[in-house]
């Protein structure tokens, strides 16, 4: 009985069958896991509604369809209209008082402290702040994680570029795991970000800042996560329509992400810091 002999060609094939086949279980792994991490970012946006039910600025007008939000001291406050929110942002402490979350009955506030505004001697305030104090933890590592994204989304761009402008392919294959590492930290950040934002204590202007830094930081996640899909895609496919949208996709991250650490380092270091 002779057993027939596997020819060089057919090795060959079935070689490159069985890496294509590790890819392409590999890519859906990877769009599985990216799938995931946007389902639950967007669970976490979804998740901050407002603490109130009407206006704190026009006190008898619900919040309708067209309510917008602002986030104080933590808590997310609804407002009716954009030309409430910006009286709020303006002197936020001038409408808290019509917010019952953030009133205190004035016998609680003098048996709190003593009546005289001054804590009793018994008093411990150890223990304030506890409320959300795992979440707040978790997101104290936002500041660490977010230098990923930041540093990897720009540098990633930069090579597309050079490959778009020189035409070598090296560019794209180094930029690959950049991209990858880049998008799938973005999330992550955004998620420590709101994680964070449960403790914030922003006032005045720095409200409007704080605002825009997360709608920043949370498209520099979308559209991450959108290069990388459409890049491994186009690796899938090698429709050269899809690299024009990954491009864009890409570049528009880039741009994101620098907005997002302009407004995060305002944040810290104050609106006048390159003054």
């Amino acid at each position: 009985m002779t057993t027939e002999k596997e020819t060089p060609v057919a090795t060959i094939t079935r070689i490159r069958e069985s890496k294509s086949s590790a890819v392409r279980t590999n890519r859906k792994s990877l769009f599985l896991l990216v799938c995931a991490l946007l389902f639950l970012a967007v669970g976490v946006v979804r998740g901050q509604e407002p603490i109130n039910t009407t206006c704190p600025v026009t006190t008898d007008e619900e919040l309708g369809d067209e309510a917008v939000t602002v986030t104080y001291q933590g808590q997310i406050i609804g407002l009716c209209c954009k030309r409430c929110r910006a009286k709020f942002l303006a002197a936020p402490t001038k409408y808290l008082a019509n917010i019952p979350q953030f009133k205190k009955p004035a016998a609680e506030d003098e048996d709190h402290h003593g009546g005289g505004g001054k804590a009793s001697e018994d008093h411990d305030h150890s223990d304030h702040g506890e409320e959300g104090g795992f979440i707040q933890s978790i997101g104290k590592f936002h500041p660490i994680i977010v230098h990923f994204p930041i540093a990897l989304m720009i540098i990633a761009a930069l090579l597309e570029a050079l490959a778009l402008v020189k035409g070598k392919k090296a560019y794209g294959q180094a930029l690959r795991p950049m991209l990858i590492i880049g998008a799938l930290s973005s999330v992550v950040a955004v998620l420590l970000g709101f994680a964070v934002a449960t403790g914030s204590d922003q006032a005045g202007e720095l409200v409007t800042v704080f605002e825009r830094h997360r709608i920043a930081g949370t498209t520099t996640a979308v559209l991450a996560v959108l290069a990388l899909f459409l890049a491994e895609k186009w690796r899938a496919t090698s429709n050269a329509k899809l690299i024009r949208f990954y491009r864009a996709a890409l570049f528009s991250s880039a741009v994101a992400t620098g907005i997002a650490g302009h407004l995060g380092g305002t944040l810290i270091y104050g609106l006048n810091y390159f003054s």
